[in-house]
């Protein structure tokens, strides 16, 4: 059977990663504690300074690992190796200081170990999931895609009509190509005739996928303070090229569409 991927939401993300925090937040207290009695069994001193650099380093370098990823940038082998020796310590050392502290009479040294670990091992997969939660750049793109879809079915925006010129018995306008042919009676009636075409030109043709491009590029240029190139937006219709992306950003100007998104001064256009 062909596995089906599901889609991921914002509500989804916010609800289980909040879980996932404060379940990992309750097991860095408990971790804290172990590590800082540890460091001092040991003669670390400022022993309060242990637990931070091995949790905090240890969190730090999964975030930093999932970002050079979803950026596509190198380095990634090193932050999770740097996650597993860090993870190793800090789960072999809770172990050994419940081993140390347990009151064997009422314990055995298997389970003092195990339980000791139960904490460090519950920060380590916490962590890593709330991670793995967060979307890369596609599928934000395609989130935002979808929020844009929903926002068109319940927006009031009427898409701006194409005016077509006024009846006339003497006027007649045919379109079998690219050209426009006007009968009329007289000289100067041809000419007001073709004025009053060039007046009414119609307008590009929006459609319910155009409205949702224009939500994106809005939406892009409140976040960034600057219009999204060609490239971005040959992206946003399914990969295609640069010059396509440009072409969809004319005909939504043209359209009235992007009124609000200032065009800026200077804008570097990318080359499909």
């Amino acid at each position: 059977m062909a596995k089906t991927q599901g889609t991921r939401s914002w509500t989804m993300v916010a609800g289980l990663g909040g879980v996932g925090a404060a379940i990992a937040l309750g097991a860095m207290i408990i971790t804290f504690s172990t590590l800082t009695d540890m460091a001092r069994i040991n003669g670390i001193a400022p022993a309060v300074l242990f637990p931070i650099i091995v949790d905090g380093t240890m969190v730090w370098l999964l975030i930093a690992a999932t970002q050079l990823k979803i950026r596509g940038l190198g380095g990634t082998w090193l932050a999770y190796l740097g996650f597993a020796a860090l993870s190793t310590v800090s789960v072999y050392a809770n172990g050994a200081h419940a081993l140390m502290t347990a009151d064997m009479s009422r314990t055995t040294p298997l389970q003092a170990m195990v339980l000791g670990a139960i904490a460090p091992a519950a920060l380590l997969i916490m962590t890593h999931m709330i991670m793995k939660l967060f979307p890369d750049d596609k599928e934000r793109a395609k989130m935002q895609m979808r929020r844009a879809k929903l926002a068109a079915k319940v927006s009031t925006q009427s898409v701006p009509a194409a005016a077509t010129p006024s009846a006339s018995p003497r006027v007649r306008i045919t379109e079998p190509s690219a050209s426009t042919t006007v009968e009329t009676s007289t000289p100067a009636q041809a000419v007001a005739s073709m004025q009053q075409l060039r007046l009414v030109a119609p307008a590009p043709v929006v459609t319910v996928s155009d409205q949702e491009i224009a939500a994106l590029i809005i939406e892009y240029e409140t976040e960034h303070g600057t219009r999204p190139t060609g490239a971005k937006v040959g992206e946003w219709l399914g990969g295609k090229s640069a010059k396509t992306g440009q072409r969809m950003l004319k005909k939504l100007d043209e359209a009235g569409l992007l009124a609000e998104v200032p065009e800026p001064s200077a804008q570097l256009v990318g080359i499909g």
